[in-house]
Parts: C-alpha cells; sequence; structure tokens
C-alpha cells in the first residue's frame, strides 16, 4: 500500500501536469491567412491573387491578406515570407518560372529558400513562342534549329 504522504505527492504533481499534457489542437484557420506576392501591385501574379483573395477568404472564413513585397525579381518579398512563422497562415504565390528556377529546383527543396514547400499549382495558363514573320521561323521546330545553330 502507497504511504498517505506519497498519495498526495503524487496526485498534487499529476494534477498539475495535467494541463500541460492534455491539450486539444486549434481549429486552422483560427486567425488572419496572408498570401506575400512578391512582386510590386498590378502584374499577372498580384492579378491572380486578389482574384482568389475573397473566395479564399469565405472558404477559410477567415480574412485573408494579400501583401505585395516588391523588389530583387521576386527574392525580397520571398524572403520575406521564408522569415514568417512556419505556422500555416504565410504562403507566398510564385509564377512557374521563379518556382523553377529559384524557389524550388530539386523535387520540392532549395538552396536558396529551403524553407519552402509546395502546396498548389494555383493556376496554369497558355504559354506562346512568338516570331516575326519575316524571320522564317514559322514552327517551334524551326526555332529550335536556328537557336542551335
Amino acid at each position: 500500500m502507497f504511504k498517505r504522504r506519497t498519495l498526495m505527492a503524487g496526485l498534487a504533481g499529476a494534477t498539475l501536469a495535467a494541463p500541460f499534457v492534455v491539450r486539444a489542437q486549434e481549429a486552422y484557420p483560427n486567425r488572419s491567412v496572408k498570401i506575400v506576392v512578391p512582386w510590386p501591385p498590378g502584374g499577372g501574379v498580384d492579378l491572380f491573387a486578389r482574384v482568389i483573395q475573397a473566395p479564399l477568404g469565405a472558404q477559410l472564413g477567415q480574412t485573408v491578406i494579400v501583401e505585395n513585397v516588391g523588389g530583387g525579381s521576386g527574392r525580397v518579398g520571398t524572403l520575406a515570407a521564408s522569415r514568417a512563422q512556419p505556422d500555416g497562415y504565410t504562403f507566398a504565390l510564385v509564377n512557374d518560372t521563379f518556382a523553377a528556377t529559384e524557389a524550388l529546383p530539386i523535387a520540392g527543396s532549395s538552396a536558396l529558400y529551403p524553407s519552402f514547400v509546395p502546396v498548389s499549382l494555383a493556376i496554369s495558363g497558355p504559354q506562346g513562342l512568338f516570331t516575326h514573320p519575316r524571320s522564317g521561323l514559322a514552327t517551334a521546330q524551326a526555332f529550335a534549329a536556328a537557336a542551335k545553330a
């Protein structure tokens, strides 16, 4: 059998520790979500961020803030986003060129921005290759051959 003093000390210790042991996870999101656009307002990425801002906020039930942080061809804003708390409340919205060349070159890992993980392909659109009509390069194959030459 336990001595009364030992039992009381054990119960007191368990009572003090209980608030730290059992904790319910907070619902996500429970505050504003920020989308960092690493370019000045008015570009394509900024336009897309503003198009999704209200519907995303309605779906999440929280305010969605678009923050433009321009400079350094996207590097200043991306660096600012990488320094945010890793709590899921700050996202960087980058274009495909930036994601492929700067942020995510090796399967989601990056030497420049190792704190980023790709979340979603948000938008895609047609791409075009255009030449002057008198260049003689009417097809992609002709353009590639001329580039190799």
